[in-house]
């Protein structure tokens, strides 16, 4: 029998030897061997990859002691909004691929930020009032409220004579805008559409363009405006007057991105916490069992740094954002629209 446990750990040593050995490349016939690529990672990377993991088993410990359990339809439903993002599932994979994830690991991060949501706005009583969202919109105004709209047609030529005729043609009574700038037009993206370009935002125009529409009436042509890509004419086709803002449509938004905003800004303070009140010790020294009745302390001793000394190398914390991204999510509390 212990015989058969010295051959076992005979074998498990070369094992070990022999896989610390492989080489992974040769450059010139010099080999470069997998220990020497992780140890050049364990240099670079470690003390902000051991901080992150100290974030991960901080959350999770979190939940358990707060007793929050995501629904797993709901991690489910988040994963499926962010996959959606995505023009297939191979375009997908490939993020996933390339970022060093699988699906689980995908779902599990969703996990632990649903996690951290939920202690965050347990511990931190996020809150946002009618004048917070009052306050954010008055500050805002010019986002929520609706510009002047104008619906245009163009014709693009290369030579002016050619557009002060057209602008004749085109701007007579009856005469078909639309006809002249499939056949006319050199604008090959707006020629199929007989030169539509939709509605556009009046300020969202270039001042020459948008002063020569102000002053046009629905129907006119406006004259011969020069550009980057050549001469145009444009017509008017519709006017949609400016809409001036109206809290009381905007205020739940408001207030749903201002919650969201005070729950990313809490957190990080909130992991710091976290860790303070933690007993972390850094190293491979046996945990030690914490005394009945007292809090734990924040710890970090040094036993065993690993393949490089870790005290070399100073990494800022690693702040991990577990939130996945939604479709629908917003980057402030402006909605993209109503």
């Amino acid at each position: 029998m212990k015989k058969t446990a010295l051959i076992l750990f005979v074998c498990a040593a070369l094992c070990a030897g022999a896989y610390a050995q492989s080489v992974v490349a040769r450059v010139n016939g010099e080999p470069i061997t997998k220990a020497e690529v992780q140890k050049k990672l364990w240099n670079a990377y470690s003390a902000q990859t051991i901080d992150v993991m100290v974030i991960e088993k901080l959350i999770m410990q979190t939940g358990k002691s707060l007793k929050i359990s995501p629904d797993q339809k709901e991690v489910q439903s988040r994963f499926e909004a962010m996959a959606s993002r995505f023009r297939n599932k191979s375009e997908f994979d490939a993020m996933l691929k390339a970022r060093g994830l699988n699906e689980s690991m995908l779902k599990e991060a969703v996990k632990m930020e649903m996690i951290l949501r939920q202690a965050v706005i347990k511990q931190k009583n996020i809150v946002v009032s009618d004048a917070d969202a009052q306050n954010f919109f008055d500050q805002n105004k010019d986002r929520y409220g609706e510009p002047e709209m104008v619906k245009l047609r163009q014709i693009v030529v290369k030579d002016k004579a050619i557009a002060d005729a057209l602008k004749l043609t085109a701007g007579a009574p009856n005469a078909d805008f639309a006809k002249i700038a499939s056949e006319q037009s050199i604008d090959e993206e707006t020629k199929a559409r007989g030169g539509d370009l939709g509605f556009i935002p009046l300020d969202s125009l270039p001042g020459d363009i948008a002063k020569s529409l102000s002053a046009l009436k629905v129907g006119e042509v406006s004259d011969t405006i020069a550009t980057p890509e050549g001469f145009v004419i444009i017509k008017l086709e519709d006017r949609k007057p400016a809409k001036p803002a109206v809290f009381d449509e905007w205020k739940e938004k408001i207030k749903a991105g201002l919650y969201e905003s005070k729950i990313a800004e809490a957190a990080p303070a909130y992991i710091e916490e976290l860790k303070k009140s933690a007993k972390i010790v850094m190293g491979s020294a046996p945990a030690a069992k914490p005394s009945a009745g007292n809090a734990p302390a924040k710890a970090a001793v040094k036993e065993d740094a690993g393949p490089a000394d870790q005290s070399k190398a100073e990494a800022k914390p690693a702040y991990v954002d577990f939130r996945i991204p939604n479709p629908e999510d917003k980057q402030d509390p402006q909605p993209a629209g109503k």
